[in-house]
């Protein structure tokens, strides 16, 4: 779902929205809602770094920005290669949980958390 990876730029404040939801940004002429993903999550809110970036993603016909602490890399999994979460983890435990996905690197297995889009963007702002 992700379509780009951009810099940090100026978020112009949305007044009365929620608080994970950081404002917009314009992008080639677009502009976009941004969702700092540390405060969607219920994560502890670090400063920005120089590597912090948006991750521009389609959901639902629409497009989102997801800011990030930073970008380490791009892997891409075929449906084949998700596995569902852990029954341990149900939904009422880990609502952004969508799946693991599982890839070899440098002769290691590594795993990749991934976030459901559906729970991450699933809010509504009053008019």
């Amino acid at each position: 779902s992700i379509r780009e990876i951009i810099k940090l730029r100026e978020i112009t404040e949305v007044p009365r929205a929620p608080r994970f939801l950081l404002g917009v940004v314009t992008v080639r002429g677009l502009v976009l809602p941004v969702v700092d993903l540390r405060l969607r999550l219920r994560l502890d809110v670090l400063p920005l770094g120089r590597a912090g970036r948006i991750l521009i993603v389609m959901h639902k016909g629409e497009r989102f920005g997801l800011l990030v602490d930073d970008v380490r890399g791009v892997v891409r999994f075929a449906d084949n290669e998700i596995e569902p979460p852990p029954p341990s983890l149900a939904p009422g435990e880990a609502p952004f949980l969508a799946g693991i996905g599982r890839y070899s690197e440098e002769d290691q297995e590594r795993m990749v958390i991934l976030l459901s889009l559906d729970a991450v963007l699933g809010f509504e702002v009053r008019r």
